[in-house]
Parts: structure tokens; sequence; C-alpha cells
């Protein structure tokens, strides 16, 4: 079937794909909408709303079905439709440029050949992840949330393409051999990760994954047992418990399967295991220190999420580049914010998310002038831990010079 798809020029397949990519972003601005924490019937694919007028057939063609959709104005504010209208032209754009740029060999180095299979296996991987970011980015933009409806699927679907599509990783090289990213890149991965141990590794951060996010109460007023009892009484009583239960033990068992089987697909899921983890880890411990530091909340949980979520795609390489990036487009994307509508504050969501664009269409410079640095290892966490005591000493510095 791909070398069916392949006899068709760049041109013709790229067309589709963003014709492709004009239908999912319709989904993506019904999700944007309805996924929120006050959801809103707004969009033709959403339940109508009795104020609005009545939904017509017109209505649900992509971006000239918000042409339309102008009537409603009245009911959901002038140029309410002009959003989700340039989203959904703009998606499509993405996906086509995405595609073109890939199977030019657009994420390698000039002078390597790129491999046009590998390419589309990328696209898919890095397709998924823009779209999930893209409904992420807007609900934080207009709530300053990000839901788990966002970044649970899209945290189990970077595992699963992980593993279904091993070659989908960043790409690195060396003496004109390119391989696909993994957790020991730019050395060859271990052969000791192939046994138990790293077998329950895998297992062991799946299941702090979901701890993690697992909605729950901790209570520590009347001692540790009482504690306990309460925090699993919150998690069992929540509405999904039973789906979270299936999710996490039918995860484990696929990550033991995976990992007895062995070969680059384990390799692959273990990679991006550990890209989940550093990823969350990282806004976790800025979240933990920028809190008791500043004395109020630094960071929201969805931005723990978020970046687990992107570490799952990227690996933890990738996602370090990402959160060393984050700050640097916030100024820009605040910056333009602030000319637009005045607001001074955006949260930090999108931040994460450009960053990520950022990397993805810069990887070869990133990769080449920092692949000495991965070489590390273990020390780069130990480095991290010593700028989140550094910062944490900045931050309470400040809080006592600005009080």
């Amino acid at each position: 079937m791909i070398q069916g798809w392949l006899q068709w020029p760049l041109e013709l397949r790229a067309a589709c794909l963003g014709i492709l990519g004009l239908l999912v972003a319709t989904q993506i601005n019904r999700a944007i909408y309805r996924w929120a924490w006050h959801a809103r019937a707004i969009g033709p694919w959403s339940p109508s709303d009795p104020r609005a007028s009545a939904p017509q057939w017109q209505d649900r063609i992509p971006v000239l079905g918000w042409w339309f959709l102008r009537r409603d104005a009245a009911y959901h504010g002038i140029g309410y439709w002009i959003r989700p209208m340039l989203l959904e032209v703009g998606f499509g754009s993405a996906w086509m440029f995405l595609y073109v740029w890939l199977c030019q060999g657009g994420n390698l180095p000039l002078h390597l050949p790129c491999d046009v299979t590998i390419a589309h296996a990328q696209f898919l991987s890095q397709a998924c992840l823009i779209v999930w970011m893209t409904i992420a980015t807007f609900i934080d933009i207009d709530e300053q949330t990000i839901p788990d409806l966002v970044t649970i699927p899209g945290a189990l679907m970077g595992l699963v393409i992980a593993v279904v599509l091993p070659a989908s990783s960043l790409p690195t090289w060396s003496h004109g051999k390119i391989e696909p990213l993994h957790l020991a890149s730019p050395a060859g991965f271990p052969g000791h990760l192939a046994d138990w141990p790293a077998v329950l590794l895998g297992v062991l951060i799946y299941l702090g994954w979901w701890f993690a996010i697992w909605p729950k109460t901790i209570c520590l007023r009347h001692g540790y047992a009482a504690a306990v009892r309460y925090l699993v009484g919150s998690m069992r009583r929540h509405r999904a418990f039973s789906l979270y239960v299936l999710l996490s033990v039918a995860g484990s068992l696929a990550i033991v399967y995976v990992g007895r089987t062995g070969g680059i697909s384990w390799q692959s899921l273990l990679s991006a295991l550990l890209g989940l983890a550093w990823g969350g880890a990282m806004v976790w411990g800025v979240r933990i220190v920028g809190t008791l530091a500043l004395g109020r909340e630094a960071m929201g949980f969805g931005d723990v999420t978020l970046l687990a979520m992107i570490g799952a795609y990227l690996g933890w390489q990738s996602v370090t580049f990402v959160f060393f990036i984050a700050p640097f487009t916030g100024v820009l994307l605040a910056l333009t914010q602030w000319l637009l509508t005045g607001r001074p504050a955006i949260p930090y969501g999108p931040f994460l998310c450009a960053a990520t664009l950022v990397v993805l269409f810069t990887w070869p410079a990133l990769w080449e002038r920092n692949e000495l640095v991965f070489r590390l290892g273990i020390g780069i966490p130990v480095i991290g831990l010593m700028c989140l005591f550094l910062m944490g000493g900045m931050l309470m510095a400040w809080r006592r010079i600005s009080s």
C-alpha cells in the first residue's frame, strides 16, 4: 500500500494530506469547545445552542462553514468564527508543509539521504502530536487549564506509536549512519536494558504516571494510616475508576510483553517511557520548587502532564530542549498577545507547544551542536537537580526583595 501511495507525485500526496488535515481540524475545533472545563455549544459538530439558529448542512463544510456560522455572532460574540476558521486553514496547511518537509529530509543534515518510508512514520507521529498540542494550546489560552482528555489519550497514543512505528523517533546520525533517537543516544543502546530490571522500570514509570494523573485527595491531618485510607477512597470514588484500573493493568501487561519480546520496538517504547517521565519530572520539579519559594502555585499541573505527553513522542533528550526553549518562545507569544489583546499574561502550555515546534523544525542544528552534552548520561539529571536548587534560591531572594 505504501508503495502505491509513493507512486503519486509529492504535490498530490501533500494536497491529499492537506484536505485530511482540514477534516481533522474540524474535530480539533470541536474538542477545543467541548473538552474545556466550561464546555460551549459552538460549531457545527457540537450540540446546537438553543439561542442560536438551526444548524444547516453547509455549516459542516471545513472553513466555509464558519463563514455561514457568523450569523450566530449575536450569541457567541462578534468575530467568534474567525479563530476556528483560521485554525482549520492553518492546520491543513501545516500538515502539507510538515509532510513535504519530512519527505525532503528536513529533519536531517543536508548531506544525508532521506528514507521516505521512515519519513512517513515520522509524519504520523509528529502529526498526531501536533493535533493534541493544538487542542491543549487553545483550551489553555481560553481557560488556563489543560484537561486530562487531551494529555492522557495523547500520551497513550505516543506510547503505542513508539511500539508500532519505532522508526518514527527523531533521527540521529554518526559517520553517515542514521538511527532513531533512543534513551542512550548518541551511544549505543545498552544490552542490559533488555533484561527484567529494565522491564520493571518501564512498568514502574507507567504506573507512576497513572498515579500522578489520577484525581485524588491527600490529607495528612489525622496521620499516615488515615491518609492512605482517604487517598484510596478518593481514587475509588472517581467516576473513571474502572477505566483507569483497566488502562493501568492492560498497559503494564503490554509493557511486559514488548519488553520480553525485545528488539527495536522495546528500545523505542522504553525511550518513550523515559521521555514521559523526564518531561513530567522537569516541570513538576519547577512547580514544587517555585511554589515553595514564592508561597503560591508556580505552574499548573496541566503543564506537567502536557510536557510528559510531549516527552512520550520526542524522548528525553528532545524534551529537554523543549523545556529550555519554552521561556524564550513565551516572551514572543506574550508580547504578541499583549499587542493584540492588551492581556499581559498567557498560560505556559502554549509556550511548551511552541518550543516543541521549534525543536522539531531545527532538530539537525540542535542535535549536531549538543550531541556531546547527552553523552553525560545520568549527569544531566544531576545538573538539572542543581539548577532547581539554584532557581529556588533565586526565587526566595526575589520574594524577600519584592515583599
